[in-house]
C-alpha cells in the first residue's frame, strides 16, 4: 500500500490493531468484581454476586464479537487498499472514533439496558 499522507502505511495499521486491541481489552472492565457484603460468607454469598453480573458479562460477550469481527474486516477490506490518501485516513480516524467509545457504551447497556435511553 502506497501512503500519501506523510505518514507511513504501517504506522497507521500499528494504531488502528493497537485501538482494537485497547477497546477490546477495556470491554472486560466493565466487569467489577463483587463485594461481599459484610457480615456474609464469601463461600455463600458469591454464587449469587455471581449471578447477577450475567448483563454484564453477556454485553461484554457481544460487544467482544462484534469488535473483533470488525478488526476482521477491516484488515480484510485493508488489504485491498492500494493507496492511502489523507481522505481514506480521516475516514478510518471517525470509525476509529467509534470503536474506542463501544467499552462506555458496552458498560452503559449492561448497567441500564431494561432502559429506552439505553437501547
Amino acid at each position: 500500500m502506497k501512503a500519501e499522507t506523510g505518514v507511513p502505511a504501517h504506522r497507521i495499521d500499528a494504531l488502528t490493531d493497537g485501538i482494537f486491541a485497547f477497546a477490546l481489552t477495556l470491554l472486560v472492565l466493565g466487569i467489577a468484581v463483587p463485594a461481599v457484603p459484610a457480615g456474609q460468607q464469601a463461600e455463600d454469598a458469591l454464587p449469587g454476586l455471581l449471578l447477577e453480573l450475567w448483563p454484564a458479562v453477556f454485553a461484554f460477550a457481544v460487544a467482544f464479537m462484534v469488535l473483533a469481527s470488525t478488526w476482521q474486516d477491516h484488515v480484510r477490506i485493508f488489504g485491498r487498499v492500494v493507496r492511502l490518501d489523507r481522505w481514506l485516513v480521516r475516514l478510518l480516524l471517525i470509525k476509529l472514533f467509534g470503536i474506542v467509545f463501544v467499552p462506555f457504551s458496552t458498560a452503559f447497556v449492561a448497567e441500564y439496558g431494561w432502559t429506552r435511553i439505553a437501547a
